[in-house]
């Protein structure tokens, strides 16, 4: 094919480059028109039979367009070129530019690129500085006994995949995708329509493993569904100085990450690697679908995410999410998620594992990220189980942070969940921190206890609701030493609160336990009256009939708090029902601030009127 060498050589001289500027074009644009169109298919207008032919006679820059409607059994490399490989026609559209011409619906368009009966490798392998775009592909059969069974990237630059799967390759890491860069970096971008699916690693990272110094982005409608890893992370392994950011809403019906599974870390697994920090940002960027990880299952532990832990030395989250669900995963221990102990590197050196949840003070949410929208269910742990890989029910916990582990939450709704306990904070040398904001934990069944703690475990529960659920032991909180403060907070459970040693205070809880009364001052002792806890409704109720108030006695009980923040609902906190007497201010206990409804007069028969919202 002619490049028209002599006129870009004119253009590139100083000669040249004055005659762009006379003309009014800057020299830098005006080359980019002459990148070539390389043309791959079986038709007289095609000018290569193969794709991996027109690769090497590319510079970078150059796009490769990919006849439509058949399978290329090639294993491609791309060494040290920026492309862009898409599906297309051979044949030029009259009234369009070549550019754009030949480019097919997404709908219609997409091509087979096959490593079956190839070589041990990779379908596609990109290495060197390398900025590579694939548009409209399906990149399947990949057997390799290295790396990356669908595509092995190990270079700087990019990866960039728009309406691609990736489907029933196999690896030992990276069963889909290994991803690896090098040198300055390198970038992964998962975009829209495409979907990771049906891959398998012999080792970790069943849909995609992310090492190196690489940075991934899963923002646009996109799924990492059905894949395996025989040991960590069945959809996703990141392995530090790795980091990822996913706020996918996934593509209808699929949530982002389903159907995953591996020995740890069913849909994600975040490693640890000495000297650096991986961290994985979780969020919501479509308010109407918030990002989710549905069924997906751990043979031990962390059904729905494995952290591995990170530097002791370093402050900050390890994983931090942000309007995220959890829906029907499974694991032996930590169906939702599971914080491993921490590892010795060396004097001063361990792992731990730092999670937030709707917490900012380390971590904040991309620019990009969105709340979810109203009435959209969001922030909810629904349907998961500790189980072992026959179905039968285990010990576990529906979150498990080991020791020297760090949870900071907020905004959980943790119903219809099965487990041992809700959470257990292991500890063996070093301090475990729980914190717990805002919260509702109701109508599960814990065969054990709520929260189960051993040694320095440092448990803070503030405006929270604890109600209605079934616990096998006779206790909610199990522990031998460290210190557990309740505060602001709603328990209406028939079990005791505190079970074991250590430090215990509460102030401004109301609880039908007699035995909290040794425990803080500001304790109120009875049934906190919710609105309809059979339908799952536990805000509270305030009701005038005639003249007589019947309120929850943990309305307007504590004094306002300065800020703008929010109950459970998003609401405003410190809302006054003028009806209801304050006890020492408007703010409510729990996880929900009643809304007053403006009323002019009661009914005198029947129900009471509703006061509150």
């Amino acid at each position: 094919m002619v490049r028209l060498n002599a006129v870009s050589t004119l253009l590139s001289s100083p000669l040249g480059a004055a005659l762009l500027v006379l003309a009014g074009v800057m020299p830098g644009v005006a080359s980019a028109q002459f990148m070539q169109i390389l043309k791959v298919g079986t038709t007289a207008d095609c000018t290569y039979s193969t794709i991996q032919a027109a690769i090497n006679a590319s510079v970078s820059g150059d796009t490769i367009r990919i006849q439509g409607g058949a399978t290329y059994s090639e294993h491609l490399t791309i060494t040290g070129k920026s492309l862009t490989l898409s599906t297309g026609t051979c044949t030029p559209v009259i009234g369009r530019p070549e550019s754009e011409a030949g480019e097919m619906p997404s709908a219609v368009g997409q091509i087979t690129i096959s490593g079956s009966g190839g070589a041990n490798t990779a379908v596609l392998t990109i290495s060197g500085t390398a900025n590579v775009t694939l548009k409209n592909l399906l990149i399947r059969n990949g057997h390799s006994s290295g790396n990356g069974g669908g595509i092995y990237y190990n270079g700087a630059g990019s990866l960039n995949l728009f309406n691609v799967m990736i489907t029933q390759n196999v690896s030992n890491g990276g069963g889909g995708i290994d991803f690896n860069g090098t040198g300055s970096g390198a970038s992964l971008f998962i975009g829209a329509d495409t979907i990771i699916s049906n891959n398998t690693a012999h080792g970790s990272g069943g849909g995609i493993r992310l090492r190196g110094a690489s940075s991934m982005l899963m923002d646009a409608p996109a799924a990492i569904l059905v894949n395996h890893a025989d040991a960590e992370g069945g959809g996703l392994q990141v392995i530090s100085p790795a980091t990822a950011d996913i706020g996918s809403p996934g593509i209808a019906p699929f949530p982002a990450f389903v159907l995953n599974d591996a020995t740890n870390g069913g849909a994600i697994a975040i490693y640890y690697n000495t000297g650096t920090i991986p961290l994985v940002r979780l969020y919501t960027t479509d308010p109407q679908n918030p990002m989710e990880l549905e069924n997906n299952s751990a043979s031990n532990v962390g059904g729905g995410i494995y952290i591995h832990g990170e530097n002791d030395d370093l402050y900050y989250d390890t994983l931090a999410m942000f309007d995220v669900r959890f829906n029907g995963n499974t694991a032996r221990n930590g169906a939702a998620w599971f914080q491993d102990d921490y590892d010795y590197f060396g004097p001063g050196q361990y792992s731990t594992s730092r999670v937030s949840f709707n917490r900012s003070e380390f971590v904040s949410p991309p620019t990009q990220a969105v709340r979810c929208a109203a009435n959209v269910p969001c922030n909810d742990f629904v349907d998961n189980a500790t189980i072992d890989i026959n179905g039968n029910p285990t010990n576990g916990a529906l979150i498990y942070v080991s020791a020297g582990g760090y949870l900071d939450a907020e905004r959980m709704r943790v119903t219809h969940n099965t487990a041992a306990q809700f959470l257990m904070a292991d500890d063996d040398d070093d301090v475990t921190s729980v914190m717990l904001y805002t919260s509702l934990i109701a109508d599960n069944v814990f065969t054990d206890c709520l929260i189960r703690k051993n040694r320095a475990t440092i448990l803070y529960a503030k405006q929270s609701t604890i109600a209605h659920n079934d616990i096998g032991g006779g206790s909610l909180i199990i522990g031998d030493v460290g210190y557990i403060f309740l505060e602001n907070d709603i328990i209406d459970q028939p079990e005791t609160v505190y079970t074991g040693g250590g430090d215990r205070g509460a102030d401004y809880v109301l609880t039908s336990d007699p035995l909290m009364a040794g425990y803080g001052t500001n304790l109120i002792h009875g049934a906190p009256l919710f609105a309809n806890p059979a339908d799952g409704n536990y805000h509270l109720a305030a009701t005038r009939r005639g003249t007589a108030v019947t309120a929850s006695p943990g309305i307007d009980v504590l004094a306002p708090i300065s800020g703008d923040d929010r109950d459970l609902d998003y609401r405003s906190f410190d809302q006054n029902v003028s009806a209801v007497p304050d006890r020492d201010g408007v703010r409510d206990l729990g996880a929900f601030e009643a809304q007053p409804i403006a009323r002019i007069f009661g009914d005198g028969f029947g129900d009471g009127v509703p006061l509150v919202d």
